[in-house]
């Protein structure tokens, strides 16, 4: 009877540290899928910020909505600037299958000053900066 008694115990804390065992595999789990889908989020926050940046000095480089469009790559649509951008960041036409992110800047000439709104867009809107420069 007491050699039943202590197999049994034994089974119960092998099938317990099993449960545990199994229970932390699968929050670890769960907590590297949720730090890959935020990490996902931040690469492409940051990819927007860089894209508005480069954006912005091609506004204050720039005389018109024409020369904008020429120096982001892109076209005039609307009155604003349109590019498009691989994941890399790199300018494709708007033709390819490889385009990921859109970027839009509105060119709005009120006298000397110019000001320009700079969207940037993944699957949705991802950053968008306001700035303005003084054109001769």
């Amino acid at each position: 009877m007491k050699n039943k008694s202590h197999t049994t115990a034994f089974y119960l804390e092998t099938l317990l540290m099993i449960i545990v065992f199994v229970s932390i595999i699968v929050m670890l789990t769960g907590i590297l899928g949720i730090a890959r889908v935020q990490s996902v989020q931040a690469r492409e926050l940051n990819d927007a910020v860089c894209l508005a940046e480069n954006a912005a000095e091609a506004v204050s480089a720039s005389e018109s909505a024409e020369d904008l469009a020429s120096l982001l790559g892109g076209s005039v649509e609307d009155g604003e600037a349109v590019a498009w951008y691989d994941r890399s960041r790199k300018p494709v036409s708007g033709t390819e299958e490889n385009r990921f992110y859109q970027v839009r800047v509105s060119w709005e000439p009120a006298g000397e000053l110019v000001s320009s709104s700079i969207r940037v867009f993944g699957e949705k809107e991802l950053y968008s900066l306001d700035t303005a420069v003084y054109v001769r």
